[in-house]
Formats: structure tokens, C-alpha cells, sequence
């Protein structure tokens, strides 16, 4: 998994080198693999080790130098704009499935302008090697790498009904996913997904529906952050031959 040296930096005082970072997360059970020149960055290339999900973002891996080297962890400010209403005054979410879903929690944002983000963020999701989207796509692929949280957009006037189910597949439901050349798929029920009042949208923890994808024309959306039962996150993701960044770190556990 590719880590930028200047990212992990943000979050060290004093910062370490390409080098020592290398050899210290190599020490500390996450064996260095290739070391990549980037234009005004070094990205590394660390094996993940398959219990240790928090380690699967720049923080993670920043926690695990600081308390190997005596560094100071720099955590980042997090601080959120609550507005007048409650997402139920938007949108209704039903959790029909708590044992897999043990935290699933939305934000409503209206007002959206999609553009081509800033050169701060292009040049961060550049150097773990993706192709900059969109200013939402890449802001939720920042957070992702950042904290290892998988967060997703929905195009909340795309949601058919104002409501989101997290729920099981009904066997012969179809889904298409999210991604150049994707086809749609054939559940089997065994999955678990997010649905709006007439389908499918997401295959929960794996991937995002074309239906609901962010698009210039967005204007409104709805932001999921949740928890997903890894057990049954691979099984999805191995039953369908789908991957992503979100299957990766929930698979391996996301703490909430």
C-alpha cells in the first residue's frame, strides 16, 4: 500500500525521512516493498499486515513511528459545522440489519458546487498514485487515506423515495456498480446493501452504484460513514470479483 513521505510528515514533529520511515515501519512489521519518486514527493510501498486495519492510512502509520522513534503524533483538527436540522428532516435511514451494520451515521450537504479540487488535495491523492475525480470523490478518497475511514457520496436527489435501507439483497435483485466498463450483477441475497425505497445503491462496504454517483450536475448529497461486519464484506467482495480501497481497509476492520 502506497504511503506519501510528505503526507506522513503532517502528522510528525519533528518529521522523518523517506529512509527512516522506511526502516522503522519495516522494524515495526511492515516490510518496505519499493520506494517511488513522485515530482516533489517519495511514495512507499508498505506490506499490510491483515490484522492491523488501522495502520492502512497515513496517521496509522504515523502513530506507529511516533511511538517507535519518541516523535510527537500531530493528529489533525477536525472540526464540523453542525446545521439548524437533523438528517431525518431530509432523508429517513432504517438499519434493518445491526449485526452488520453496527454504525451507520449521514450527513446531509446541499448547495454543492462539483468542480476539480484545489492543488493541495489533487497533489495528495496524486502521490498514493489515483487520478484526482471531483472535489466531493476526492475529498472522501482524502479522509480515506488520511484516517482509514471509507466514507461515500450519494447523489441525495438521485435517492428514490428519501430514504436509505441498510439491508440484505433480495435474491435476483440487480446492482450496477460504480466504475468505467462496470456491469451490472446479479444478487444473490446474501449481501448486504444500502438501498433507496426501489433498489439498490451501494453494495455495503465495497462499492458505490452508478445510479447515485456524484456528477457535475450534483447539487445535493448525502455522506455516509459507517461499519460494516468484515466476514461479510470479503465474502461480497470475493463472491462478485469486486475490489476497492473501501473492501480493503473494512475487510481488515475499521474502528468507529
Amino acid at each position: 500500500m502506497l504511503f506519501s513521505v510528505t503526507w506522513m510528515n503532517d502528522y510528525l514533529d519533528p518529521p522523518a525521512s523517506d529512509t527512516e520511515q522506511g526502516e522503522l515501519l519495516t522494524a515495526a512489521g511492515f516490510p518496505l516493498e519499493e520506494r517511488l519518486e513522485r515530482d516533489d514527493d517519495i511514495a512507499l510501498d508498505f506490506e499490510m499486515m491483515s490484522n492491523r486495519g488501522d495502520c492502512t492510512c497515513h496517521v496509522g502509520l504515523a502513530r506507529e513511528i511516533a511511538a517507535i522513534s519518541g516523535r510527537t503524533l500531530v493528529l489533525p483538527d477536525c472540526e464540523v459545522a453542525e446545521g439548524d436540522e437533523p438528517v431525518e428532516a431530509h432523508i429517513q435511514i432504517d438499519n434493518q440489519a445491526p449485526d452488520a451494520c453496527p454504525l451507520y451515521t449521514a450527513r446531509v450537504i446541499r448547495g454543492i458546487d462539483v468542480a476539480p479540487s484545489g492543488d493541495a488535495i489533487r497533489r495528495r491523492i496524486e502521490a498514493r498514485g489515483e487520478i484526482p475525480r471531483n472535489n466531493v470523490v476526492d475529498a472522501t478518497n482524502f479522509v480515506l487515506f488520511e484516517l482509514g475511514q471509507p466514507t461515500h457520496a450519494f447523489d441525495l436527489d438521485t435517492l428514490a423515495g428519501g430514504r436509505i435501507e441498510i439491508r440484505f439483497a433480495r435474491e435476483g435483485e440487480t446492482f450496477h456498480p460504480l466504475g468505467d466498463g462496470a456491469q451490472p450483477i446479479t444478487l444473490t441475497g446474501s449481501e448486504l446493501v444500502i438501498a433507496d425505497a426501489e433498489k439498490p445503491v451501494a453494495l455495503a462496504g465495497v462499492k458505490g452504484g452508478a445510479a447515485s454517483a456524484v456528477t457535475e450536475s450534483t447539487r445535493n448529497i448525502l455522506l455516509e460513514s459507517a461499519t460494516f461486519d468484515p466476514v461479510l464484506v470479503r465474502r461480497t467482495s470475493r463472491l462478485h470479483n469486486i475490489s476497492s480501497d473501501s473492501s480493503f481497509r473494512f475487510e481488515r476492520g475499521v474502528s468507529a
